[in-house]
């Protein structure tokens, strides 16, 4: 069975769709402040990050990823393809001196 990117397996969906307890609680005592507008069939997925990741790291993915629509888009701009090499080697960089720089900080506590 194949299954497309944007489907979630059922131990995926539960993890996701996991209610914490205190809005159990709330939910007993007829609190709705803990329930969140949502329409019917949506999903709020919650992504946490590496400690590592900063908004600039994201904002160089963003960059890069867009590149690589454009390269893909038009595969003969070999200027287009020079610019997103140097983006993706730079965001990889990046990632790397991050991750290094938050290991050496917890090293030290």
């Amino acid at each position: 069975m194949e299954k497309k990117a944007c489907e979630l397996s059922q131990a995926e969906n539960k993890m996701i769709h996991k209610i914490p307890p205190e809005a159990d609680k709330n939910k007993e005592k007829g609190d709705k402040s803990s329930e969140l507008p949502q329409e019917e069939g949506k999903k709020t997925v919650h992504i946490s990050r590496r400690p590592w990741i900063t908004e600039e790291f994201m904002q160089k993915v963003r960059q890069r990823d867009e590149l690589h629509s454009k390269v893909k888009k038009n595969p003969a701009d070999s200027a287009m393809k020079k610019q997103f090499r140097l983006c993706r080697n730079q965001t990889a960089a990046l990632r790397k001196k991050l991750k290094h720089a938050y290991q050496m900080y917890l090293e030290e506590l």
